[in-house]
């Protein structure tokens, strides 16, 4: 879609993509020296952050390495200083002792749960499906915040709260308790660093050209890998409505042609097929950055966590809150969570060519990365986001909050499941 305007699509979701003109070459990636052993880092935290943001930040990294069928939802609180993990049953000891280790000053409360995560948001798309065929088209379905039912969100354009419930129930037919929440109407854009250089970095501004000769901006999210040596197979994620197509650098450099696809959870993987390389690195920084994180893992942040966006088009954005979880927007896509700006008023949270971007929780004092998803929409513009000086954007096309694909429902889009190319998964990055 073009820099002046937003595509509204049937999703509901607005894409953060943007058309932008042909320009000329700009600053590339560097390669860092090896970080240091990540077992001993820990989270560097910004001011105003608890320490509590570090727990989430490790709870979701050790559940993602170590899934626990028991988990339902978790929240941090950052006012509390407090980690609450909900979950059905005996929480692992390997959790209780990883964060009992980095504990701190923090309270951490382990929470009993009706129902599981994995049964909440299997129930959630059920939901979905019925009261869409009722005829009912809610905004969005999810697990409540105590993992003790559903949330329900409409519009507020929806006859009084009598007439929805019962329209609700009527469509919806769940045996799990629903709550009904009345939000303003949300309408989510689809989102699109300068010009990276191999091998390709999470986090850069890429583009496809366009029939009539124009270009459409996105950015790159993560490299991911699928099979084993000497077989292995790299790629890079971006958003899946940046369209099946070739991308390349604004300078032109070739980053990768759609190789898989699922437009469900919003994402792609891009190779190239003649050994292209990509980095387990996101790039750090303002809109033309060379700094860059190396990725550690990744796990779905808890509602309350504060991270950062790493964007083609806004650069890094920190200080970003979780606020919503585990939703699946009323097309079915997701699941994924919101996220917003808390402390600044029209604070930014994406903007159009932030699509694809990678988001991520505070890094470790190591400088390693925890990626929480893939920024795919926003909504609420106008915004005081970063202006790019080659592609300004306006103030419409800026959005107070992000909404991104959670990070376990992007590995798990494709068949088969791809992984994260980090130092620990003994794979770092490879030839495409």
């Amino acid at each position: 879609m073009g820099s002046d305007r937003v595509k509204r699509l049937r999703s509901g979701f607005i894409a953060l993509a943007c058309a932008v003109p042909m320009v000329a070459a700009g600053s590339g990636g560097a390669e860092a020296s090896p970080p240091a052993a990540p077992a001993a880092a820990k989270v560097a935290t910004a001011k105003g952050i608890s320490h509590a943001n570090e727990l989430g930040s490790r709870m979701a990294g050790y559940l993602s390495d170590h899934p626990w069928a028991g988990y339902s939802t978790s929240y941090v609180d950052q006012s509390g200083n407090t980690l609450y993990v909900y979950g059905k049953g005996t929480p692992p000891a390997g959790l209780v002792t990883e964060l009992a280790e980095h504990r701190g000053d923090s309270t951490i409360r382990y929470v009993a749960a009706k129902y599981t995560n994995d049964e909440m948001i299997a129930e959630a798309g059920a939901v979905l499906t019925r009261m869409t065929k009722a005829g009912v088209t809610p905004q969005s379905v999810r697990p409540d915040n105590t993992g003790n039912g559903l949330v329900v969100e409409v519009a507020e354009e929806t006859p009084g709260p009598g007439t929805a419930r019962a329209t609700l129930d009527a469509g919806a037919k769940s045996s799990m308790p629903i709550t009904l929440e009345v939000r303003p109407q949300q309408t989510p854009v689809p989102i699109s660093r300068d010009s990276d250089t191999a091998r390709y970095y999470g986090g850069a501004l890429i583009m496809r050209t366009n029939p009539n000769g124009s270009k459409y901006a996105c950015s790159s999210g993560v490299t991911v890998f699928y099979g084993s040596a000497p077989n292995r197979r790299y790629g890079m994620l971006t958003a899946a409505h940046c369209g099946e197509s070739f991308f390349y650098t604004r300078a032109g450099r070739f980053v990768g042609r759609t190789h898989k696809i699922n437009t469900t959870a919003d994402v792609q993987m891009l190779r190239t097929g003649s050994g292209q390389p990509y980095s387990n690195r996101i790039f750090n920084g303002g809109w033309n950055a060379t700094n860059s994180y190396p990725v550690r893992g990744g796990g779905n942040p808890p509602r309350g966590l504060r991270l950062c966006i790493s964007a083609g088009k806004s650069g890094t954005l920190c200080g970003l809150e979780v606020i919503r979880i585990d939703v699946i927007s009323s097309n079915g896509k997701g699941p994924g969570f919101w996220f917003r700006d808390p402390d600044t008023v029209g604070g930014c949270a994406v903007q159009g060519g932030d699509s694809g971007s990678p988001v991520y929780m505070p890094p470790f004092s190591d400088g390693s990365v925890t990626i929480a998803g893939i920024a795919v929409a926003g909504d609420a513009p106008p915004a005081n986001c970063p202006q790019h000086p080659i592609y300004p954007g306006d103030h419409y096309s800026m959005y107070q909050l992000g909404f991104a694909t959670r990070i376990s429902s992007v590995l798990a889009a494709f068949s088969p499941p791809v992984g994260l190319a980090t130092r620990e998964s003994g794979a770092e990055g490879g030839t495409g």
